[in-house]
């Protein structure tokens, strides 16, 4: 009996405590802090429904160095890890690799791609779509991108397997870089040991109804004129390449790997390769005068 009364008694004041202890609400949680990513590990951005693709123009990876009528030029960089945002491609585009290259091309609604390219390595695309550009293992992305702003119509492939579609035969000859000149025998890259350096050699990379596009290979310290057709000539430098353009008003500029130049109509240049012990190319781009509503 004892036992019980004392029992009783410690239940009655701890019920009497807790009477007389405050109630406090139950405290809410923190809202949860989003982790900021590492500077290593950068988010990989993704070509899901929910990206909106951005203009190629606001897109930080992509420079513009050259723009007019008829082109847009890009020198795209992307240092890995890294990617591109989503963008749309709007315009057909000429592409070189500026370096070897490996990355992931994610085309939105497409399964992803694991793609390789080489140093100087030439491609072409029809356009019309939204991608992003992945590096993979560390290794940063070069890339020279060439946007043709006029209708390009049909592409016929010519010497170069860039895009699907039969290849078409390549010419015996080789011709100088003024096609107005008459074609010479199949020359080797390197300069004779004996006499002036051989002319470039020219190669028909592809054609379509808009524009031509053809690779120069000059020996070296070869020199050659180019007479410029109207509208205009674009030149790009290949990768690992320096030239010197005379202008028929004495002036010159000195271009190298992925540099672009539009010659204007009607005004002749010299192009020499100042490399002295190896040759150097160039990718011109011959265009069929645009509409009366575009100008320059």
């Amino acid at each position: 009996m004892r036992f019980a009364a004392v029992l009783a008694l410690s239940l009655c004041c701890c019920a009497n405590m807790l009477a007389q202890a405050p109630i406090q609400a139950p405290s809410s949680p923190e809202p949860a802090k989003t982790p900021t990513p590492a500077a290593a590990q950068p988010a990989t951005p993704s070509a899901t429904p929910a990206a909106i693709p951005v203009a190629i123009k606001a897109e930080p990876h992509h420079h513009l160095t050259l723009e007019n009528a008829y082109v847009r030029v890009y020198r795209v960089e992307i240092i890995s890890p890294d990617a591109t945002l989503l963008h749309l491609h709007d315009f057909p585009y000429a592409y070189m690799s500026i370096g070897h290259a490996e990355f992931t091309n994610a085309v939105e609604g497409k399964p992803e791609v694991r793609i390789q390219m080489d140093a100087g390595q030439l491609g072409y695309s029809k356009g019309g779509f939204s991608h992003l550009i992945r590096t993979i293992d560390d290794t940063p992305f070069y890339n020279i991108t060439i946007e043709l702003l006029q209708p390009q119509g049909n592409v016929i492939n010519s010497c170069a397997k860039i895009m699907e579609g039969p290849l078409q035969a390549c010419p015996d000859v080789q011709i100088p870089v003024n096609d107005n000149a008459s074609p010479v025998n199949p020359v080797p890259n390197a300069a004779a040991k004996s006499g002036p350096p051989a002319p470039p050699a020219i190669t028909l990379v592809l054609e379509t109804e808009g524009s031509t596009w053809k690779t120069a290979m000059f020996s070296a310290k070869a020199s050659s004129p180019l007479d410029v057709p109207a509208p205009g000539i674009l030149l790009v430098i290949a990768p690992l390449s320096q030239f010197n353009v005379e202008f028929a008003d004495g002036s010159s500029k000195l271009l190298s790997g992925g540099d672009p130049l539009w010659l204007l109509p009607g005004s002749p240049v010299v192009i020499t390769n100042i490399s002295e012990q190896k040759p150097s190319a160039l990718m011109l781009f011959n265009f069929k005068p645009a509409p009366k509503s575009a100008s320059n």
